[in-house]
């Protein structure tokens, strides 16, 4: 099993994924610091099979190998697998471990929560994404590896039958809904005794009829398996989760209202900890329980500067003080009193904030001629008025730089207008849905690519009268406007991102979709030239090099192609990737690219002993070998990449129909004969 396991190791670190060793029968690895030690070195790689040759194998995760791993291992988490691809998930590599199903998927800049090696998403984190981002660094147990129980890990789709797929844009759209910074902990224990399935089908969704009543229990129970309710960084993590959720209502609450319903909650859930905490313990984390006490009695209050509800609450605390088993000095009391007070009136500040911001931004946007100092003059005092009506989250300073700030964007939004580009009706995206002038076609490249037309840039002197994107940049606002402004010059605007994402409307309580998301649904397919596919064109640089394999009667050591006795030739693969790098330096092939093209035209995994003069003996050397079959498939691939720039530049292999000894292919090879 071990020469097999060493098999696969070599196999995997030829396609570029790095691979490292682990204890036999786990998934432990043997180099301390194996996120760096993890390599495609297949001397390493074989010393390593040496050293430890019943050692498991894994492969690292992430951008240097350029796959992760989706871990399935239950029901629930395929369900919700089928559902991220609606419906219609993809083919690509996967095998069968202990507990379930590990797909392998391109890597991908776009992948959430980049500083995470690993992150789960669904209700009790059923869906595993084993990205490999971050310091960490992840690694995944791979075929044909033995578990604990004596199982073999094993391939169910391997690499050589199918492309490893990528995540599109649909995807991450779906994704995005699950992938709200912060990680929820799971509910306490005896929160809640209903059913699993009972909180599945409300993630999905609620109808109107259910709304009010499954919108209480769905939050309380997010929210009852805090460890602390005042934990501001979860709390915000909540509330994201629960404002993705409301998404999928039907209909879905407007923000203020689940606002409001999710403070409620939030509160009787504070209160209630509080009151028990301060019963149990006298001290919780070092706070003395007067703090919880003042704490839990601030709390629904708004207006912390009414001095009638101050004294009550003063009142109450010395009450409580008394029948105390350890009373405290009425100094100290009043100081934790004290202490509390400011903490609340800071945390109220905090959240108005937001909410004079959004207030400013729309007093501004009001203005009919953002120049008109009387207006600007109205604008700014109904700002501040209301500023103060907040308990003045801003200091005045920072309220005047809000405001200008604003009316700067205006300003620059009313040139933009006054320049007649939305006059002519570039204006992207509006009410009705419709995008005149837009268009998006898919080109079947090797990578996809995209061809984004708009009347932006129509009347602008650009090739083709398009711009031509990869999907990270389609998926990417930032990455869009970077490359729109490198092609066509056409600067687009921070504020084009909610028209081209597509925004919640309050108002009729819907999402409306954004240009990016109608364009995919309308996009056109289009074929593209050979030379724009990947694969054909590094397959004409393999041509290239094997083409040009010396005669020999042994493999050369170092690996450089060789043309035996039987017309096969024989080379090492990272000779291959050095000689092309060398020959085509400007847009080499990567290790991954030539496997690909080498498992299609099918290249054969040799050993050989061959005396390199390193050692006394003749030492084993790995090598791949093409047979005449394979080097005929190779060059018809190689001659459709190029058939485009010239027809006859390349020299043919010619057929020979006379068989001779040890032609197995019954195939001979005439160099320099040219195409007819």
């Amino acid at each position: 099993m071990g020469e097999e396991i060493l098999d696969a190791a070599l196999r995997y670190a030829e396609a570029g994924w790095r691979v490292v060793p682990l204890h036999a029968r786990d998934k432990r690895p043997h180099p301390k610091a194996w996120q760096k030690a993890a390599t495609c070195d297949e001397e390493v790689i074989t010393d390593w099979w040496d050293r430890w040759p019943d050692a498991n194998l894994g492969v690292a995760l992430g951008r240097d190998s350029g796959i992760i791993d989706i871990e399935c291992d239950s029901p629930a988490a395929e369900k919700l697998y089928i559902e991220l691809w609606g419906g219609n998930p993809p083919v690509t590599p996967t095998y069968e471990g202990s507990r379930g199903k590990h797909r392998l998927f391109k890597w991908s800049v776009d992948l959430p929560h980049a500083d995470k090696a690993v992150f789960k998403i669904g209700l009790e984190n059923a869906l595993e994404f084993r990205t490999g981002n971050g310091d960490l660094g992840a690694q995944s147990v791979f075929p044909p590896s033995i578990h604990p129980t004596g199982a073999v890990y094993t391939w169910l789709v391997s690499p050589d039958e199918c492309d490893i797929a990528e995540l599109d844009a649909e995807f991450f759209a779906r994704l995005s809904v699950y992938t709200s910074e912060g990680t929820l902990e799971a509910p306490a224990e005896g929160y809640s005794r209903k059913p699993k399935e009972h909180w599945e089908k409300i993630a999905q969704g609620v109808s109107d009829g259910y709304r009010r009543e499954a919108g209480a229990s769905y939050i309380g129970k997010l929210l009852g398996g805090l460890a602390d309710p005042f934990d501001k960084s979860m709390i915000a993590a909540i509330w994201e989760l629960i404002v993705a959720w409301n998404e999928r209502n039907t209909p879905p609450w407007t923000k203020e209202k689940l606002r409001q319903n999710f403070d409620s909650i939030l509160s009787r859930h504070q209160r209630s900890w509080t009151l028990k905490q301060a019963r149990i313990y006298g001290e919780i984390s070092g706070i003395p329980a007067a703090v919880i006490f003042v704490r839990d009695h601030l709390d629904g209050h708004q207006n912390l500067d009414d001095r009638s509800m101050l004294n009550d609450v003063w009142k109450s605390l010395i009450a409580w003080n008394k029948v105390n088993r350890s009373p405290l000095s009425e100094e100290d009391l009043r100081k934790h009193f004290d202490d509390v007070l400011s903490e609340k009136r800071k945390h109220r500040a905090a959240n108005a904030e937001p909410h004079v911001r959004e207030y400013v931004a729309r007093q501004v946007d009001n203005l009919a001629d953002p120049d008109d100092r009387s207006s600007l003059n109205s604008a700014w005092k109904l700002s501040a008025r209301f500023n103060k009506s907040n308990g003045s989250p801003l200091t005045k300073e920072d309220l005047r730089t809000l405001f200008n700030e604003q009316l700067s964007e205006r300003k620059r939004a009313q040139a933009i207008s006054d320049s007649g580009i939305e006059a002519e009706g570039h204006t992207p995206g509006n009410s009705t849905g419709n995008n005149p002038g837009w268009h998006l076609v898919k080109m079947l490249s090797n990578p996809v690519k995209w061809r984004l037309f708009s009347p932006l840039w129509s009347k602008k002197k650009v090739p083709g009268g398009y711009v031509e994107l990869l999907t990270s940049e389609l998926l990417s606002f930032s990455k869009l406007r970077e490359r729109i402004v490198e092609d066509t010059s056409v600067e687009i605007r921070a504020n084009f991102k909610r028209p081209w994402e597509g925004y919640h409307d309050k108002v009729v309580g819907q999402w409306v979709p954004g240009i990016r998301e109608q364009l995919l649904e309308t996009h056109t397919v289009q074929e593209c030239a050979p030379e724009e596919n990947r694969e054909l064109v590094v397959a004409e640089m393999l041509w290239q090099v094997l083409s040009a394999a010396k005669l020999g009667d042994d493999p050369d050591p170092r690996g450089a192609p060789r043309l035996l006795a039987d017309n096969s030739t024989w080379f090492k693969v990272n000779y291959l990737l050095s000689d092309l790098k060398t020959r085509f330096n400007a847009e080499p092939p990567t290790s991954l690219e030539l496997s690909k093209i080498l498992t299609l035209v099918k290249a054969e995994d040799k050993q050989q002993k061959i005396d390199d003069g390193r050692d006394s003996e003749p030492r084993n050397h790995r090598f791949k070998r093409l047979s005449v079959a394979g080097l005929e498939r190779l060059e018809k691939m190689a001659l459709h990449g190029a058939q485009m720039a010239d027809p006859v530049r390349r020299p043919l292999v010619k057929q020979v129909t006379q068989r001779e000894p040890g032609d197995e292919d019954g195939l001979l090879f005439s160099e320099n004969e040219d195409a007819a």
